[in-house]
Protein backbone atom coordinates (compact mmCIF):
# COMPACT_ATOMS: atom_id res chain seq x y z
CA UNK A 1 0.00 0.00 0.00
CA UNK A 2 2.97 2.24 1.26
CA UNK A 3 4.33 2.51 -2.43
CA UNK A 4 1.36 3.60 -4.29
CA UNK A 5 0.29 6.58 -1.49
CA UNK A 6 3.79 7.95 -1.72
CA UNK A 7 3.24 8.74 -4.96
CA UNK A 8 -0.17 11.05 -4.00
CA UNK A 9 0.57 14.71 -4.03
CA UNK A 10 0.13 16.19 -0.06
CA UNK A 11 1.51 19.24 2.14
CA UNK A 12 3.34 18.19 4.70
CA UNK A 13 1.08 21.02 6.70
CA UNK A 14 -2.08 19.21 6.02
CA UNK A 15 -1.31 15.33 5.06
CA UNK A 16 -3.85 13.75 6.90
CA UNK A 17 -6.56 16.18 5.14
CA UNK A 18 -5.31 15.01 1.91
CA UNK A 19 -4.86 11.49 2.53
CA UNK A 20 -8.09 11.56 4.33
CA UNK A 21 -10.28 9.24 1.56
CA UNK A 22 -7.91 5.98 2.81
CA UNK A 23 -7.41 7.42 6.35
CA UNK A 24 -10.61 7.44 7.17
CA UNK A 25 -11.42 4.02 8.20
CA UNK A 26 -8.35 3.67 10.35
CA UNK A 27 -7.79 3.45 13.64
CA UNK A 28 -5.26 5.64 15.54
CA UNK A 29 -3.75 2.25 16.72
CA UNK A 30 -3.17 1.79 12.88
CA UNK A 31 -1.37 4.80 11.96
CA UNK A 32 2.46 5.38 12.37
CA UNK A 33 2.15 9.07 14.14
CA UNK A 34 5.29 10.97 13.01
CA UNK A 35 6.13 12.97 16.25
CA UNK A 36 9.14 14.55 17.74
CA UNK A 37 11.24 13.68 20.87
CA UNK A 38 11.57 16.76 23.33
CA UNK A 39 9.21 18.97 21.34
CA UNK A 40 9.37 21.96 22.87
CA UNK A 41 13.41 22.21 24.00
CA UNK A 42 14.24 24.18 20.88
CA UNK A 43 14.88 27.32 22.36
CA UNK A 44 17.35 25.67 25.02
CA UNK A 45 20.85 27.54 24.56
CA UNK A 46 23.75 28.38 26.85
CA UNK A 47 22.69 30.28 29.70
CA UNK A 48 19.17 28.63 30.15
CA UNK A 49 18.20 27.82 33.31
CA UNK A 50 18.92 24.35 34.46
CA UNK A 51 15.60 22.42 35.70
CA UNK A 52 17.13 19.51 37.49
CA UNK A 53 20.69 17.33 37.69
CA UNK A 54 21.93 16.10 34.80
CA UNK A 55 24.38 13.73 35.65
CA UNK A 56 25.08 11.72 39.15
CA UNK A 57 28.35 13.31 40.17
CA UNK A 58 28.57 12.29 43.62
CA UNK A 59 30.66 9.14 42.56
CA UNK A 60 33.27 11.99 41.53
CA UNK A 61 33.14 13.28 44.12
CA UNK A 62 32.92 11.56 47.17
CA UNK A 63 30.39 13.58 48.32
CA UNK A 64 32.62 16.69 48.35
CA UNK A 65 31.72 19.88 46.16
CA UNK A 66 31.85 19.46 42.62
CA UNK A 67 34.84 20.86 40.65
CA UNK A 68 33.96 24.23 39.51
CA UNK A 69 35.73 23.43 35.93
CA UNK A 70 33.15 20.06 35.67
CA UNK A 71 30.46 22.04 36.40
CA UNK A 72 30.94 24.76 33.83
CA UNK A 73 31.28 21.76 31.77
CA UNK A 74 28.02 21.05 32.31
CA UNK A 75 26.09 24.51 32.08
CA UNK A 76 28.00 24.88 28.66
CA UNK A 77 27.93 21.48 27.08
CA UNK A 78 24.82 20.74 28.59
CA UNK A 79 22.28 22.88 26.83
CA UNK A 80 24.01 21.60 23.30
CA UNK A 81 23.03 18.24 24.78
CA UNK A 82 19.10 18.81 26.23
CA UNK A 83 18.26 20.31 23.11
CA UNK A 84 16.57 17.94 20.80
CA UNK A 85 14.42 20.24 18.15
CA UNK A 86 15.63 23.26 16.48
CA UNK A 87 12.39 24.01 15.04
CA UNK A 88 9.40 25.94 16.93
CA UNK A 89 6.62 23.32 17.77
CA UNK A 90 4.29 25.39 15.48
CA UNK A 91 6.80 24.75 12.42
CA UNK A 92 6.96 21.12 13.63
CA UNK A 93 3.39 20.84 13.06
CA UNK A 94 3.65 22.26 9.61
CA UNK A 95 6.46 20.00 8.88
CA UNK A 96 3.92 17.05 9.40
CA UNK A 97 4.67 15.82 12.73
CA UNK A 98 1.53 15.01 14.84
CA UNK A 99 2.59 14.13 18.16
CA UNK A 100 4.70 16.39 20.82
CA UNK A 101 6.57 14.95 23.44
CA UNK A 102 6.03 17.36 26.13
CA UNK A 103 8.18 17.32 29.42
CA UNK A 104 6.13 19.46 31.85
CA UNK A 105 7.74 21.85 34.79
CA UNK A 106 6.37 23.85 36.78
CA UNK A 107 7.46 27.38 38.12
CA UNK A 108 6.14 27.62 41.97
CA UNK A 109 7.49 31.46 42.31
CA UNK A 110 5.70 32.48 38.88
CA UNK A 111 3.20 30.01 38.87
CA UNK A 112 4.24 29.55 35.05
CA UNK A 113 4.25 26.69 33.22
CA UNK A 114 7.67 25.36 30.62
CA UNK A 115 8.73 22.76 28.59
CA UNK A 116 12.26 21.42 29.83
CA UNK A 117 14.52 18.90 29.12
CA UNK A 118 17.05 19.00 32.21
CA UNK A 119 16.64 23.19 30.80
CA UNK A 120 13.96 25.38 30.69
CA UNK A 121 12.73 25.32 27.07
CA UNK A 122 9.28 27.37 25.80
CA UNK A 123 6.67 28.53 27.71
CA UNK A 124 3.89 25.97 27.75
CA UNK A 125 0.97 28.20 27.89
CA UNK A 126 2.02 30.08 24.76
CA UNK A 127 2.70 26.54 23.01
CA UNK A 128 -0.74 25.72 23.99
CA UNK A 129 -2.32 29.05 22.07
CA UNK A 130 -0.28 28.60 19.07
CA UNK A 131 -1.21 24.81 18.74
CA UNK A 132 -4.63 25.70 18.93
CA UNK A 133 -4.04 28.53 16.10
CA UNK A 134 -2.87 25.88 14.06
CA UNK A 135 -6.21 23.20 14.59
CA UNK A 136 -7.57 26.21 13.64
CA UNK A 137 -6.42 26.67 10.56
CA UNK A 138 -6.03 22.61 9.85
CA UNK A 139 -8.92 20.68 10.63
CA UNK A 140 -8.43 17.72 9.52
CA UNK A 141 -5.04 17.64 11.12
CA UNK A 142 -5.34 14.99 14.66
CA UNK A 143 -2.33 16.19 17.11
CA UNK A 144 -1.19 14.41 20.08
CA UNK A 145 0.11 16.20 22.91
CA UNK A 146 1.69 13.50 25.15
CA UNK A 147 2.63 15.37 28.81
CA UNK A 148 5.26 12.67 29.47
CA UNK A 149 6.42 13.57 32.29
CA UNK A 150 5.53 16.48 35.07
CA UNK A 151 8.52 17.88 37.14
CA UNK A 152 7.95 20.23 39.88
CA UNK A 153 4.35 20.27 40.00
CA UNK A 154 2.12 19.87 43.18
CA UNK A 155 -1.06 18.51 42.50
CA UNK A 156 -2.99 21.74 42.60
CA UNK A 157 -1.16 23.21 39.48
CA UNK A 158 -1.39 19.76 37.43
CA UNK A 159 -4.89 20.52 37.85
CA UNK A 160 -4.74 24.27 36.68
CA UNK A 161 -2.86 23.45 34.23
CA UNK A 162 -5.41 20.91 33.34
CA UNK A 163 -8.13 23.77 33.54
CA UNK A 164 -6.01 25.78 30.96
CA UNK A 165 -5.91 23.05 28.80
CA UNK A 166 -9.32 22.45 28.43
CA UNK A 167 -10.34 25.96 28.17
CA UNK A 168 -7.83 26.40 25.25
CA UNK A 169 -9.28 23.38 23.45
CA UNK A 170 -12.72 22.76 24.67
CA UNK A 171 -14.63 20.78 22.12
CA UNK A 172 -11.94 19.64 20.51
CA UNK A 173 -10.65 17.39 22.83
CA UNK A 174 -11.21 13.86 21.80
CA UNK A 175 -12.18 11.46 24.78
CA UNK A 176 -10.35 8.39 25.63
CA UNK A 177 -11.81 4.78 24.73
CA UNK A 178 -13.10 2.74 27.34
CA UNK A 179 -10.94 -0.14 28.49
CA UNK A 180 -12.47 -2.66 26.39
CA UNK A 181 -12.76 -0.65 23.27
CA UNK A 182 -10.23 0.01 20.70
CA UNK A 183 -8.82 3.49 19.81
CA UNK A 184 -11.31 5.96 16.84
CA UNK A 185 -10.66 6.30 14.07
CA UNK A 186 -9.32 9.18 12.12
CA UNK A 187 -12.60 9.84 10.16
CA UNK A 188 -14.46 9.50 13.58
CA UNK A 189 -12.26 12.40 15.41
CA UNK A 190 -12.05 14.41 12.64
CA UNK A 191 -16.40 14.56 12.35
CA UNK A 192 -16.76 14.97 15.17
CA UNK A 193 -14.64 17.97 15.57
CA UNK A 194 -12.58 15.82 18.27
CA UNK A 195 -8.89 16.72 16.74
CA UNK A 196 -6.80 16.82 19.93
CA UNK A 197 -5.78 14.29 22.37
CA UNK A 198 -4.53 14.96 25.17
CA UNK A 199 -2.17 12.41 27.27
CA UNK A 200 -0.82 12.85 30.99
CA UNK A 201 1.80 10.58 33.04
CA UNK A 202 0.96 11.99 36.57
CA UNK A 203 -0.89 10.44 39.46
CA UNK A 204 -2.42 13.10 41.91
CA UNK A 205 -1.27 11.70 45.45
CA UNK A 206 -4.66 11.79 47.38
CA UNK A 207 -7.01 10.44 44.16
CA UNK A 208 -5.84 8.64 40.77
CA UNK A 209 -8.99 9.80 39.12
CA UNK A 210 -8.71 13.81 37.76
CA UNK A 211 -12.49 14.31 38.08
CA UNK A 212 -13.96 16.41 35.30
CA UNK A 213 -11.10 15.72 32.58
CA UNK A 214 -12.54 12.93 31.11
CA UNK A 215 -11.07 14.04 28.23
CA UNK A 216 -7.83 13.19 29.39
CA UNK A 217 -5.89 10.00 28.38
CA UNK A 218 -3.22 7.85 30.18
CA UNK A 219 0.34 8.15 28.43
CA UNK A 220 1.03 5.04 29.44
CA UNK A 221 -1.97 3.10 29.10
CA UNK A 222 -2.14 4.64 25.29
CA UNK A 223 1.38 5.44 23.80
CA UNK A 224 3.69 2.87 22.90
CA UNK A 225 7.04 2.83 24.98
CA UNK A 226 9.59 2.61 23.84
CA UNK A 227 9.25 4.58 20.63
CA UNK A 228 9.93 3.20 17.04
CA UNK A 229 12.62 5.48 17.35
CA UNK A 230 13.40 5.88 13.29
CA UNK A 231 12.34 7.23 10.47
CA UNK A 232 13.48 4.25 8.01
CA UNK A 233 11.17 2.07 7.12
CA UNK A 234 12.86 -1.80 7.15
CA UNK A 235 13.85 -0.42 10.96
CA UNK A 236 10.12 0.67 11.52
CA UNK A 237 9.57 -3.14 10.41
CA UNK A 238 11.97 -4.64 13.02
CA UNK A 239 10.41 -3.14 15.57
CA UNK A 240 6.83 -3.89 14.81
CA UNK A 241 8.03 -7.83 14.59
CA UNK A 242 10.09 -7.53 18.06
CA UNK A 243 7.37 -5.59 19.74
CA UNK A 244 4.56 -7.41 18.29
CA UNK A 245 2.62 -4.38 18.02
CA UNK A 246 0.56 -5.88 14.62
CA UNK A 247 -2.19 -6.47 16.74
CA UNK A 248 -2.46 -3.69 19.44
CA UNK A 249 -5.87 -1.91 18.83
CA UNK A 250 -5.24 0.17 21.81
CA UNK A 251 -2.06 1.70 21.63
CA UNK A 252 -1.31 4.51 19.91
CA UNK A 253 2.63 3.75 17.56
CA UNK A 254 4.89 7.34 17.41
CA UNK A 255 7.86 7.33 14.89
CA UNK A 256 10.55 10.07 16.28
CA UNK A 257 12.24 12.20 13.41
CA UNK A 258 15.56 12.60 13.86
CA UNK A 259 17.60 14.98 16.60
CA UNK A 260 17.23 18.86 15.35
CA UNK A 261 15.76 17.93 11.92
CA UNK A 262 12.07 17.65 12.90
CA UNK A 263 11.20 17.17 9.25
CA UNK A 264 10.80 13.91 8.10
CA UNK A 265 10.51 14.41 4.30
CA UNK A 266 14.20 15.18 4.30
CA UNK A 267 15.08 11.69 5.69
CA UNK A 268 12.50 9.30 3.67
CA UNK A 269 9.43 9.14 1.88
CA UNK A 270 7.34 9.02 5.30
CA UNK A 271 4.46 8.27 3.95
CA UNK A 272 5.07 4.87 3.45
CA UNK A 273 5.39 3.92 6.62
CA UNK A 274 1.75 5.45 7.50
CA UNK A 275 0.30 1.46 7.65
CA UNK A 276 1.10 -0.84 10.26
CA UNK A 277 3.15 -3.58 7.86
Amino acid sequence: MGAWVANIDYDLDSWMGSLSSLLKNKKLSEIVIPGTHNSGSYPISIGSRQTGEMLDLSEFTNGGPINPRLLHLIKTVGPGWAKCQEHSIVDQLKMGNRYLDLRVFCDEQTDEYYLEHYFIGSNLTDELMRIAQFLNSHVEEVVILDMRSVQNCSDSLVIRLMEKIGKVFEEKLAHPPSVTDSLPTYGQLVAEGTTVVVALNYSLSKDDVFQGFDWLWDSKAHMIDPFANTVKKEVLKKFYHRQNLRTSTTQITICFADHFNSNPSRNCSWIDWLWRC
